[in-house]
C-alpha cells in the first residue's frame, strides 16, 4: 500500500482552522500526553499541538521528504508502508495515550488490521482520533444520481481511497476490531463549497430536497474519537460483509 498521491496537510492550517481534522485534533490533544500520529505528511498536527500545549509526538510517514520535515515538531518519525509494516515492530516498547489516523484509514486495503495494531499500543485510557471521508455525502450521492462515480486528484473521492465508509459502516469496523465509540463528530461542508460543486442543480427539486433531509447528507468528513472496547462482536443486524471486508486477515485475534 502507497499514499502516494494523498492529501499532504502542507496547506495553511492554524490552531483556530475551523472545517479541518488536523486542529481540531491538535486542540483535542489533552496536555503533556505522548501521540502517534499515522500518516504525519509533514507534521503540521506537531507543529499545531505543540504550540498549544506541552505533548511528545511520534509520527510514522511513507514520504521521505515529508518525514524529514515532520522531525521539526517530533520525537521521531518512522518511515514506513503502513500496509506491510507492524506498529509493534516499528516503535518497540512504546504506548500512546492518542493515537491519530487523519484521513488514513480510506487509503488501506484492511484498515481492520491497522485498527488492531493501534488497540496493542495504546497505553490505559488511551483513546483513538480518527477523520475519514464520508461515501454518504450529498455530493456524492447527487453525483451518482447523475451517473457519475468520478475521482479526483484530492477530496472525498481522491483516486488513492480504496475503502468508503458511512456512519454505520465505520461504528461496525470499529467495533468488530475492538473499539467503542465515545465521541462521533463531522465536519459539515455545503455542496456548492465542494469539489461537487453545482451537481444539486441538476437534480429535479424533489428528489434535491430528499436528498439533503438524510441524515449526514452534509457531513463531509466524519470525526470520531474511540477507546479500547470489551467485545469485538457486531451489535444485532449490523452488516458483517463489510466489516470483514476491512479486515483481510480475520486469524488476527484481538488481545
Amino acid at each position: 500500500m502507497s499514499l502516494e498521491g494523498a492529501i499532504r496537510y502542507d496547506r495553511p492550517l492554524e490552531v483556530d482552522t475551523v472545517g479541518d481534522p488536523v486542529p481540531h485534533f491538535a486542540r483535542r490533544i489533552p496536555p503533556n500526553a505522548t501521540v502517534l500520529d499515522i500518516g504525519c505528511g509533514p507534521g503540521v498536527l506537531g507543529r499545531l499541538a505543540t504550540a498549544l500545549k506541552p505533548c511528545l509526538l511520534d509520527g510514522i510517514e511513507i514520504d521521505p521528504e515529508a518525514a524529514q520535515e515532520a522531525r521539526r515538531y517530533y520525537r521521531d518519525v518512522r518511515v514506513a508502508d503502513l500496509g506491510s509494516s507492524e506498529l509493534a515492530e516499528l516503535l518497540p516498547g512504546r504506548r500512546y495515550d492518542i493515537v491519530i489516523c487523519a484521513d488514513v484509514l480510506e487509503h488501506l486495503e484492511a484498515p481492520g488490521r491497522m485498527l488492531r495494531q493501534i488497540r496493542r499500543i495504546l497505553a490505559p485510557g488511551g483513546r483513538l482520533f480518527i477523520s475519514l471521508p464520508h461515501v454518504g455525502y450529498a455530493g456524492i450521492v447527487a453525483e451518482l444520481l447523475t451517473g457519475r462515480f468520478r475521482y479526483r486528484p484530492s477530496g472525498l473521492l481522491d483516486r488513492t481511497h480504496l475503502r468508503f465508509f458511512t456512519r454505520t459502516e465505520l461504528t461496525d469496523t470499529l467495533t468488530m476490531n475492538g473499539f467503542a465509540v465515545m465521541d462521533f463528530g463531522g465536519i459539515v461542508k455545503p455542496v456548492h463549497e465542494s469539489e461537487f460543486g453545482t451537481v444539486l442543480d441538476r437534480l429535479a427539486p424533489a428528489v434535491r430536497e430528499g436528498l439533503l433531509t438524510a441524515p449526514d447528507a452534509l457531513i463531509y468528513q466524519f470525526l470520531v474519537e474511540a477507546v479500547p472496547g470489551r467485545s469485538a462482536v457486531l451489535p444485532a443486524g449490523a452488516d458483517w460483509s463489510q466489516a470483514l471486508l476491512q479486515s483481510n486477515r480475520p486469524e488476527d485475534a484481538l488481545e
